[in-house]
């Protein structure tokens, strides 16, 4: 008997960043597999990635959904619960993809049947990581040493989480290598979702920063060695500010959220809070480095989150969430 086709899905949550989102479709239509459908999850004020849909929709099966609540993980969840494919791939919409990307994320799965989840390589990461320290490579040298020092986000060879709740970011793999966590454009499995019952977490909202890595290292907490990087996987990454949160708002719920997934998934022994800490002494620095400004709205963050009941704290920034039962 023949094995039964993989049936691809992907989704793309999408918020006023039309030019981004062409781009990401015209990488898609030229795959060497392509997918049986493109669910987009558009949360626009005037449904602008529509026309970008109706655009590509005689090309390839395109599933068109609007949602008025901006959340990143709600957008994933809607994107879920209207696609149909036995494979998952959830992209961004400001990538663009290796001509053999979802070929490479389906071959996987058939050499690794008892894997769950699977992410590529970001083949320009080092340029862009580049740029955010405004072209010194001195300065990049610098930060990954400062970061590691303080347990700050940064490059290394395999995706691990910190005690800190923020992570090591696979820059580069020459093998398929387990990890503990799944960046934003990742491949799941159709059971995570469903007999699993793995959902992104709808208590974030916005941009929901973060919502990739707590997800993801919810299911490799559960089932351990399930999660892998495989550097045959690969696509470019061109982050666009455009359809993102105000400074001032992007700071807050940077902070906030990972303040939320530390408390949600980190055990909080002594030792892992003073790591907290410490970490966050590391952030208020890079943030004085920044400006004034912005060291001036994260620092009052802080403030409230040393010094203040966790509750208190989720209460005072309700803005940021969407609780429904309560911090």
């Amino acid at each position: 008997m023949r094995p039964k086709a993989i049936m691809l899905s992907v989704i793309i949550p999408t918020i006023n960043r039309t030019a981004e989102l062409t781009k990401t479709l015209q990488s898609i239509i030229l795959q060497t597999k392509l997918p049986e459908e493109v669910v987009i999850v558009d949360q626009s004020e005037v449904r602008s990635a529509r026309n970008v849909a109706m655009t590509f929709k005689e090309l390839i099966n395109i599933v068109y959904i609007y949602s008025a609540r901006k959340s990143s993980s709600g957008a994933r969840n809607i994107g879920i619960q209207n696609s149909k494919g036995s494979v998952v791939c959830m992209l961004d919409d400001d990538v663009v993809l290796d001509r053999n990307y979802f070929e490479k994320a389906l071959a996987f799965f058939e050499n690794y049947p008892d894997a769950l989840g699977v992410q590529g390589i970001i083949e320009n990461f080092e340029h862009g990581y580049l740029n955010k320290v405004g072209g010194n490579r001195i300065y990049l040298i610098l930060y990954n040493l400062f970061a590691a020092v303080f347990l700050l986000n940064r490059a290394g060879m395999v995706n691990r989480f910190l005690p800190s709740a923020r992570i090591v970011y696979c820059k580069h793999a020459e093998a398929v290598s387990s990890c503990q966590w799944l960046s934003g454009c990742s491949i799941y499995r159709r059971k995570v979702f469903g007999d699993l019952k793995f959902r992104f977490d709808e208590n974030m909202i916005r941009y929901c920063y973060g919502e990739d890595k707590l997800f993801s290292y919810e299911v490799y907490k559960k089932f351990p060695k399930s999660l892998y990087v495989d550097p045959s996987i690969r696509y470019e990454h061109y982050p666009c500010l455009e359809g993102r949160l105000p400074s001032s708002d992007l700071i807050k719920s940077r902070i906030l959220y990972n303040y939320y997934i530390w408390h949600k998934v980190v055990n909080r022994t002594t030792m892992n809070k003073l790591l907290f800490y410490w970490s966050s002494i590391g952030d208020l620095m890079l943030y004085l480095a920044k400006g004034w400004d912005w060291f001036n709205t994260a620092a009052r963050v802080y403030f409230d989150i040393w010094f203040k009941k966790k509750n208190d704290v989720f209460v005072k920034y309700k803005d940021m969430f969407n609780f429904s039962e309560g911090p």
